[in-house]
């Protein structure tokens, strides 16, 4: 039997920081094929879960047990209330991509059957985005209605986006002073989950997420991921989305995914008020220090556009615009990201609000789609591929 065993390590603990660690063994049979350790170091004054418990660590490793159809044998404590909903989880992704994500069985050495008392106070994941930044505000500003979370703090990962330890520290020191403008903390949580799960990140940035979350539940009952995509984008499968963001919930951690009935431009009004959140956004992928904006990407120039939209000033922290040559050299590959441009764009022609070079983005997003449906064709994309592996793997 092909098994993905999941061994829980005692937890090391310094002036400075905790490690929680798990041992993640492939097996084949009696014979381990693969062992690696996955890692999360938290500050050393933080309330961790039991040595014992696997929770974070079932969450983190059940894509890849399922991309490699092996029963994931957790050698540790999980809550019956997650093993009901990883079933869930498991059947949606099965469904969506069913020649990548089998419908593997999973199982748990000690299953806890415990009811927790729930403190209704939330963590939320930040990162200095947008989505974040708007979620943390709608929150923490009671402008949610009923919905409102009670978001005591917020986590920020090392591992993720930034890899670099400077890199990382800038980062955090910026959004950690944007946050103390509203009176939140900030925690670091630190992770070589990425370094070690080498799947695709836009199916495991859930996941991910919520497995750092987890580690703060003895504090936090109730975990945040700010979504990306607004309900009617209709974008599944997706790493982190409204369906099963809620199924990573445990006894002792309730996942919400939040933000979906708002598109981005809409976002970006909704943290107008909030000055230094607007100032200090972190949005890009692609800069060569991750701690800062590139000005170029589509991330970039994307959420330029939505404050462009709304006529309102634009992020210090984004550099602008300086010509549509920038613009019209993007390609947008994926359609859900070209409807934001379009969206933003709409929505500034129905406000009567004039946007600097718009011609540029109508040309970008018509070449982008005129692209997309090129590599369609089956035959394109495997000369493409061909031509690629020609060029830069040989």
């Amino acid at each position: 039997m092909h098994s993905l065993d999941i061994y829980c390590n005692d937890l090391i603990k310094n002036d400075e920081s905790s490690v929680r660690s798990c041992t993640i063994e492939s097996k084949d049979g009696k014979r381990i094929t693969s062992s690696k350790i996955l890692k999360y170091e938290l500050p050393h004054d933080i309330l961790l879960p039991e040595d014992n418990d696997a929770e974070a660590y079932i969450i983190a490793t059940i894509l890849l047990a399922m991309a490699e159809n092996r029963t994931l044998k957790i050698h540790g404590s999980v809550s019956r209330t997650l093993l009901s909903n990883l079933t869930e989880f498991r059947d949606a992704w099965n469904c969506w991509l069913p020649d990548i994500y089998h419908k593997i069985d999973f199982e748990a050495t000690i299953i806890d059957d415990s009811i927790y008392t729930n403190n209704n106070e939330a963590i939320a994941a930040f990162s200095g985005g947008l989505d974040s930044t708007f979620t943390v505000w709608q929150h923490s500003q009671k402008l949610a209605g009923y919905r409102t979370q009670n978001i005591k703090a917020c986590m920020f990962v090392h591992g993720f986006d930034i890899f670099r330890r400077e890199e990382y520290d800038s980062a955090f020191n910026v959004a950690q002073k944007t946050l103390a403008s509203i009176d939140i903390p900030l925690f670091p949580i630190r992770t070589n989950y990425r370094s070690i799960i080498e799947q695709n990140w836009s199916d495991t940035h859930g996941i991910a997420l919520t497995a750092c979350i987890n580690n703060f539940k003895n504090i936090y009952s109730i975990g945040i991921i700010a979504g990306s995509f607004p309900y009617n984008y209709n974008i599944y499968p997706h790493g982190s989305n409204p369906i099963t963001d809620p199924l990573l919930s445990s006894s002792s951690s309730k996942i919400i995914h939040d933000g979906g009935q708002f598109v981005k431009h809409k976002k970006a009004l909704g943290i107008s008020d909030w000055k230094i959140g607007v100032q200090n956004l972190r949005v890009c992928y692609s800069a060569e220090q991750r701690n800062k904006n590139c000005g170029a990407c589509f991330k970039c120039i994307q959420t330029n556009l939505y404050f462009e939209s709304n006529n309102i000033k634009r992020p210090k922290s984004i550099p602008i615009v300086k010509n549509g040559k920038v613009i019209r050299q993007l390609i947008i590959r994926r359609p859900e990201i070209a409807q934001y441009f379009i969206d933003a764009l709409k929505f500034a022609k129905t406000n009567s609000q004039s946007v600097n070079y718009k011609w540029s983005y109508y040309y970008m997003l018509y070449k982008s789609k005129i692209i997309r449906e090129i590599l369609k064709v089956g035959y394109v994309r495997l000369i493409g591929k061909k031509l690629y592996n020609t060029l830069f793997k040989n």
